[in-house]
């Protein structure tokens, strides 16, 4: 590919003369929605507006000029002709991007990639992004199922692999341990306070602050968004943070969900077991 092109118009290396590929358009959009937001923090609000409204302009690009009806996938290589190449099983590397960069518009099409991704073969710089994708749209036992398998695979030791595996792990640990993010966030937020404030009055309300909104997370968003996650009712996850954090102490809290899951997985083997056992069929 690298032969018959100036520059990279796709990451998909087997698409050799596609003057464009999904994965750049993704990019793209991601890019200026980056930097529209950016500007919009700080307060140039007619500069924003242009950089959204572009990035708004690719999302629409791929989720309608992009988007196959027929087969119900994204296209992913734009030829020299105006067609598009035939979407044979290199073309997953392509839609793992547009997952990637949160260009889908769709819930079921995003969930429609994640079944590609499980069921088509790819090379290992392509598969070292499954697991922070898996992790994020609530597949926690594919992604640490394609996490482990990595290192088993050709080229694993390439940079790129290195990077996807630690940001599996990171997404995998901020899934199942809630607690990390809510003390690291505390420091963080006490040493700009300090930097920024000479005041401990101002410091103080930072910390009014980050614990109201972590008092929010933790009784209504964490129990919801992370019990989904994990399949976990969002009383069972209260239940286990309180029954753990009891029993354990801090440790406990910090275990409280990875070993709930557990349990809710063995009970889960058990009873499959169960229904199918001559115990249970006999009459």
């Amino acid at each position: 590919m690298f032969t018959h092109v100036r520059g990279f118009p796709t990451y998909v290396e087997s698409r050799s003369n596609a003057i464009c590929g999904v994965d750049l358009i993704a990019a793209l959009y991601a890019g200026c929605h980056a930097y529209g937001e950016m500007l919009r923090l700080r307060g140039n609000s007619a500069k924003a507006a242009t950089f959204l409204a572009k990035a708004e302009a690719y999302k629409t690009l791929i989720n309608t000029q992009w988007w196959n009806e027929r087969q119900n996938r994204y296209e992913t290589s734009l030829l020299p002709d105006g067609t598009f190449c035939v979407n044979d099983g290199g073309a997953i590397h392509g839609e793992t991007y547009i997952l990637w960069f949160n260009a889908s518009s769709s819930p079921s099409r995003s969930r429609g990639i994640l079944d590609s991704l499980a069921k088509e073969p790819c090379n290992i710089e392509n598969r070292s992004h499954y697991p922070y994708l898996m992790y994020r749209y609530r597949f926690p036992e594919n992604a640490y199922r394609v996490l482990v398998s990595l290192k088993d695979m050709e080229r694993s030791r390439y940079p790129e692999v290195s990077f996807g595996v630690m940001e599996g792990i990171v997404a995998g640990v901020l899934v199942f341990i809630p607690y990390l993010g809510m003390i690291i966030g505390l420091l963080l937020a006490t040493l700009a306070a300090v930097m920024q404030f000479t005041e401990l009055t101002s410091v103080l309300w930072v910390w009014a602050v980050f614990g109201a909104g972590q008092l929010l997370e933790g009784t209504l968003i964490t129990p919801w968004l992370v019990g989904e996650r994990i399949g976990l009712h969002p009383l069972a996850v209260i239940f286990a943070l309180l029954a753990f954090g009891q029993l354990f102490g801090f440790f406990g809290i910090l275990l409280a969900l990875p070993m709930s899951a557990i349990l809710l997985v063995g009970l889960r083997h058990a009873m499959r077991w169960y229904l199918s056992s001559p115990m249970y069929r006999k009459p």
